[in-house]
């Protein structure tokens, strides 16, 4: 990299954070998903510019459309929009959040800006790792990741179409009753590893795995969040059934 790359990487990534999450002024809804697959986008865009090892940064852009594609497309169908919207709605319309006015987001705008900026640092280490195989692992387990979601997010679309009262428990949701976020997971934790062993210095390394490991503990954090809202949705044997049978994540 040239000497003044650092420099140019900080400005591109406040930019991309910054510019992702200003969306939270108007929706925090908009910040936490389009703002999201933007950034990572963003981020795996501009890191390709010189790269040496591109191979996880790729499938790391896909990643980053994919996300802001299938949110365009969850938004447009009207039972999504009844089931989650409001639950934004309420939240800054709640006068005891610190978030309801403007002035008062500025918090959250700021928190989700720093989390997508922080994820430029990971990425550019995949990009220029001294170890291209470190790369090749991140690339395989993230594009698997890729493709489990997409597949996965797929059958539940066309599931929640025909069934919108419904959860979907067929397909890939047999395995995992939140198969979305186990892939998320994956496709954090490969970035992570692979980041901090192609960064060029331990505190680099630390730099390297901040974001993707936050992102780990908010996805962690969702399921749980939605176990709830679910048990209460859908509120008979069958789903508990289901509940019982399937892994939250991954085995237990």
């Amino acid at each position: 990299m040239p000497a003044a790359a650092p420099i140019a990487v900080v400005k591109s990534a406040t930019s991309a954070g910054l510019a992702c999450a200003a969306v939270g002024f108007v929706s925090a809804h908009a910040a936490v998903s389009y703002g999201y697959g933007l950034a990572i986008a963003w981020h795996a865009r501009a890191a390709l510019q010189g790269a040496t090892t591109p191979v996880a940064v790729r499938v790391l852009l896909a990643y980053g459309l994919k996300v802001t594609a299938y949110q365009a497309l969850r938004d447009r169908e009207k039972h999504y929009r009844d089931a989650v919207l409001p639950l934004f709605q309420a939240l800054e319309k709640d006068t005891k959040c610190p978030f309801t006015r403007t002035t008062h987001k500025i918090p959250l705008v700021a928190g989700v800006a720093c989390l997508l900026a922080l994820y430029a640092a990971p990425i550019r280490f995949l990009a220029q790792a001294p170890r291209p195989r470190v790369t090749v692992f991140a690339g395989a387990a993230a594009a698997m990741a890729l493709a489990v979601q997409t597949v996965a997010d797929a059958q539940k679309f066309l599931a929640k179409r025909r069934a919108p009262d419904r959860p979907c428990t067929t397909g890939l949701w047999r395995v995992s009753r939140h198969v979305n976020y186990a892939a998320d997971v994956v496709l954090h934790g490969a970035v992570a590893v692979a980041a901090a062993l192609s960064a060029p210095s331990a505190a680099a390394a630390l730099l390297a795995v901040v974001a993707p490991l936050l992102m780990v503990n908010i996805v962690l954090s969702a399921t749980e969040s939605l176990d709830g809202r679910q048990r209460l949705a859908y509120r008979d044997d069958a789903f508990e059934a289901y509940v019982a049978a399937t892994p939250r994540l991954f085995f237990t």
